[in-house]
């Protein structure tokens, strides 16, 4: 397979009625089984809205290394009106 690290990660956030989103992102060497072994990366993205701003944070788990110089594209989805 011609798999490689991807140089981009598009995040699509649909917020939810309290303006909360949360989802993650799993990449390992995807061949073997090194994952058993923790050579994985599973990213948690939290987002909240409060006030018109927007905040991002992130967590992870596992021992797969940080991708140096990815960019992060969030594309976001309004929280839905009324209710």
């Amino acid at each position: 397979m011609d798999e490689r690290p991807l140089d981009k990660v598009t995040l699509i956030v649909c917020l939810d009625a309290q303006g909360e989103a949360r989802g993650t992102l799993y990449e390992d060497a995807g061949d073997g089984y090194g994952y058993e072994h923790g050579m994985y990366r599973l990213t948690t993205f939290q987002v909240s809205q409060r006030a018109g701003r927007i905040a991002v944070a992130s967590s992870f788990e596992g021992n797969w290394p940080e991708p140096v110089g990815r960019a992060v594209e969030v594309v976001l989805v309004p929280a839905p009106r009324g209710k």
